[in-house]
């Protein structure tokens, strides 16, 4: 036998480097595929979750029935008070001893509400009497009155007022 024979490995065929290397590529493609098919899928299902949930708000929304305006409460509907003859009542009998914060009316009662402070219970009551003689007002009720600061005469007062 030939020495240098012995300590040779033995040779491996050429042909099976390349085949590993094309096995090795096939096998990273299929897990690049897979992963790909599973990004899909996965995005797929999140569609689907997403076209449900638009589906479930539009049948919901079908669902809500907007309540039509009744005439009195539709902003664009005018009311039909005297207000040229409240405003002058009102005006009438207001002195310096009475204060008015807010006025409020309301269509269906026909009812307006006046809010505001007196100096004293005297003059609310001479405000009210005042009011109550107007033919312009049916009625006045006082809807509540209390002292502004605890001890003191000044009065904030809520009125009722219905006008014909």
């Amino acid at each position: 036998m030939n020495p240098r024979m012995d300590f040779l490995r033995p040779q491996r065929p050429l042909f099976l480097a390349p085949m590993r290397l094309r096995i090795g590529l096939l096998a990273l493609a299929g897990l690049l595929l897979a992963g790909a098919a599973l990004d899909a899928a996965q995005w797929v299902s999140r569609r689907d979750e997403v076209q449900a949930r638009q589906d479930k708000l539009r049948q919901k929304l079908a669902r809500l029935e907007v309540a039509a305006p009744r005439p009195g409460n539709r902003p664009e509907a005018p009311m039909d008070a005297p207000w040229e003859a409240i405003f002058k009542a009102v005006e009438r009998h207001r002195t310096g001893d009475i204060a008015l914060l807010s006025l409020a009316a309301d269509q269906g009662p026909r009812e307006l509400i006046l809010k505001g402070e007196a100096r004293n219970l005297e003059s609310l009551k001479v405000f009210v009497d005042g009011l109550s003689a107007e033919s312009v007002f049916e009625q006045i009720l006082p809807a509540g009155n209390k002292p502004t600061e605890p001890g003191s005469k000044t009065l904030s007062f809520d009125l009722k007022a219905k006008w014909h």
